[in-house]
């Protein structure tokens, strides 16, 4: 099995899903480093997410873009 800072031998739980409620998501890089890099993949980090919330019929109530490195 393999084990470390990076890796875990668990894999999460699943969500408690419940109706109405409100859910805070947020992505960083490992270790805290940069997810994107180019104003391309910052456009693209906006566009998948706005995407998936559509489909879903999620609402969005705030946003903050990530900044590159």
């Amino acid at each position: 099995m393999l084990t470390g800072p990076l890796l875990s031998p668990h894999a999460p739980s699943p969500r408690i899903e419940y109706e109405d409620a409100v859910y805070h998501v947020m992505a960083r890089g490992n270790r805290r480093l940069p997810i994107v890099f180019s104003d391309a993949d910052r456009d693209l980090f906006a566009e998948t997410p706005a995407e998936a919330c559509s489909l879903a019929k999620f609402k969005t109530y705030a946003k903050v873009a990530p900044h590159g490195s």
